[in-house]
């Protein structure tokens, strides 16, 4: 074969060699940013992952992204931490309807917050303007996006702390939009035939591989890795009330105070029916922090709570989803900044 004929060669099927490319570049990139280290210690049965994490970053951590659910789990953590008051009200509409909504009142300064997030969280709930208190149906009148923002800076707050190497949703973003725009621009020129068979098939593997590495970056760090681990630990408590890997776990006792320490973090990793039910018959009043005025004289039960619970948790996810249908979305109006822990 003569040069002259490998370069023709080479010319027609250039186009083979860019996944080959975009694979080397893509395994080089993963291999110093997204490759997570390898850990061989074992956890200190000491430790206590909830003294150090609120239930919105455990979710951040343990899921990698955060739903409305995490932002649920903070609220309740707000209360349990005697920062908010969460009162069930109901109307009655007829003889069978009723209206329920949900009255937040706010216990105490959010500056005494150490959370820039939660913070942030509590002023939107309740803003100064309104007072002490805010019904949640009045929630869905307002104008700004301040949730969906708070949702937002979720993940670059743990990156920011240490647990990964940069912000998961912003980067895994940013390799999906390139796979998109890569699509875009040559579609054109595949739809007027200036690219051969081979071409698009070179170019969809490229795009492909493109969303395979950028779903596996950023690494999480060895913090973070260890903290997953923590993680992993509680929900398997939480949902089995029994722990052979930690200490601090084992000397939790079934008491009331304990069930409402750690429900935050049980509904952030969705085991929170099942930690009710290691309560019955033990927690035989409502939290001080959640008032039932409909029927104070009713025995109390936690899965009733976590029923009711989860009402509000609907009422919330609507309050979001009418934000969004305005045009609100994860936004960068708000920077998590390392505040602790």
């Amino acid at each position: 074969m003569t040069g002259t004929n490998f370069m023709y060669i080479f010319l027609d099927n250039w186009i083979l060699l860019v996944p080959v490319v975009a694979f080397i570049s893509l395994f080089i990139r993963w291999y110093k940013y997204g490759r997570e280290p390898d850990i061989s210690a074992k956890l200190d049965p000491e430790y206590d992952i909830t003294a150090r994490l609120t239930p919105i970053e455990v979710a951040a951590i343990h899921y990698e992204t955060l739903t409305n659910s995490a932002l649920i789990a903070e609220i309740i953590y707000l209360a349990t931490q005697s920062f908010l008051r969460i009162e069930r009200l109901e109307e009655d509409m007829g003889v069978l309807a009723k209206k329920q909504d949900f009255l937040l009142e706010r216990l105490r300064d959010p500056k005494e917050l150490k959370s820039s997030i939660d913070k942030r969280l509590l002023k939107e709930l309740i803003p100064n303007k309104s007072g002490k208190t805010m019904k949640l149906s009045r929630l869905k009148k307002a104008s700004n996006h301040a949730f969906q923002r708070i949702m937002g800076s979720g993940m670059r707050r743990v990156a920011t702390r240490g647990y990964f190497g940069a912000d998961p949703i912003e980067t895994r973003s940013l390799y999906i939009g390139s796979a998109v725009a890569i699509s875009i621009i040559v579609f054109p020129f595949v739809k007027e035939g200036y690219v051969s068979g081979m071409g698009v098939a070179s170019i969809a593997v490229t795009v492909i591989m493109i969303g395979i590495f950028g779903s596996i970056m950023p690494q999480m760090t060895k913090k973070g890795i260890y903290a997953k681990g923590y993680i992993a630990a509680l929900k398997e408590y939480l949902e089995e009330f029994k722990s052979d890997s930690s200490r601090f776990l084992n000397e939790i006792k079934r008491e009331p105070a304990q069930f409402e320490r750690l429900l935050p973090y049980a509904m952030a990793l969705g085991v929170e029916d099942e930690w009710a039910k290691h309560f019955e018959g033990i927690c035989k009043e409502p939290p001080a922090w959640y008032h039932r005025d409909h029927h104070n004289s009713h025995a109390f039960y936690p899965t009733q709570l976590i029923s009711e619970i989860n009402t509000f948790s609907d009422s919330v996810s609507s309050t979001l989803r009418s934000i969004r249908a305005h045009g609100g979305r994860y936004g960068k109006g708000y920077s998590a900044v390392d505040d602790g822990g």
